[in-house]
């Protein structure tokens, strides 16, 4: 057979124009028509595409695989904890530590450029009065009038015994007569300025910590840096491996991942596979030519 004749060379071309057409066609009906094709009443067969067809299954299928097998807690526990995000912690700790050194900037004034002034004043206000309410509701319940004159009559006691003339002024009755008087008088005292001078206290000692330089505050724990920095990183280390658990169930990856592929439209979804794998199924159409070309080169020893 001459194979340079028209022949020859006929059912190879042929086979490779049939394959490209054929596989072409194939992956052309994983994803259309978009929807059914109705004739006569009845759905046509293939219609919808394949991948339209099947979308919620699909989606179902790659939901429970990025949740059992790429976002699980281990894969997502080794990504979260490792070297590499401890080392990045601990560098954030410590760039922000030589920035405190060289700041005169005051808490105060670091708060007011985040919140903003009113809000900073505001949220100030609430924790002082908050926080003042708590220690006051304290202060009453530990009766501290009995506990403090319980103390003092303790202490005069014990000087007593070793005072002969004052033994003889102080007995039990007087005691016991004095020691309600006093209570009595400090426990009412707290209920009426207590919340007034626990109020003042706290504002003072607030104030004083708002005004506080970030250099002053570098001064005063620059040693204990590296304590906080591992202490940091554990907590951490801590959070991740008692709270991931948790968290990745709450989320529900498997859920989420459904969801959101159901959401897709058969257009978007063609959309979407098509920027994934378009080489590859170029490749599969270029290789269903090349296999309809050989098959047409067989037939011409056949």
């Amino acid at each position: 057979m001459n194979v340079w004749s028209f022949q020859f060379w006929a059912g190879p071309l042929l086979g490779a124009v049939i394959g490209l057409i054929t596989n072409g066609i194939a992956i052309r009906m994983l994803f259309r028509p978009l929807h059914p094709v109705y004739f006569a009443g009845y759905q046509l067969p293939f219609t919808p595409g394949l991948i339209p067809k099947e979308q919620a299954r699909i989606a179902a299928s790659v939901g429970k695989v990025c949740s059992e097998e790429l976002f699980n807690e281990e894969i997502i526990s080794k990504g979260l904890i490792n070297p590499e995000i401890d080392e990045k912690i601990h560098r954030g700790i410590t760039g922000f530590a030589r920035k405190m050194k060289k700041s005169d900037e005051t808490i105060r004034q670091a708060v007011y450029k985040a919140c903003g002034q009113q809000k900073t004043e505001q949220g100030a206000e609430w924790v002082e009065k908050n926080l003042t309410k708590l220690v006051y509701a304290k202060a009453l319940e530990m009766d501290i009038g009995t506990v403090s004159v319980g103390a003092i009559m303790s202490e005069i006691e014990s000087h007593a015994d070793d005072n002969p003339s004052l033994s003889r002024f102080v007995t039990g009755s007087i005691l016991e007569m004095m020691g309600q008087k006093i209570s009595l008088m400090i426990n009412e005292a707290i209920e009426k300025q207590g919340f007034e001078i626990i109020y003042d206290a706290i504002v003072k000692e607030g104030d004083d910590l708002l005004d506080l330089k970030f250099s002053d505050i570098y001064k005063a724990g620059s040693e204990y840096l590296p304590k906080i920095d591992s202490w940091v990183i554990e907590t951490y280390h801590s959070f991740v491996r008692n709270n991931l658990g948790k968290i990745i169930y709450e989320i529900n990856m498997a859920s989420l991942v459904e969801e959101q592929i159901n959401s897709y439209s058969p257009a978007d979804m063609e959309k979407l596979l098509m920027e994934l794998v378009k080489k590859e199924l170029n490749a599969i159409v270029y290789l269903g030519g090349l296999l309809g070309m050989i098959m047409g080169f067989i037939m011409n020893f056949i």
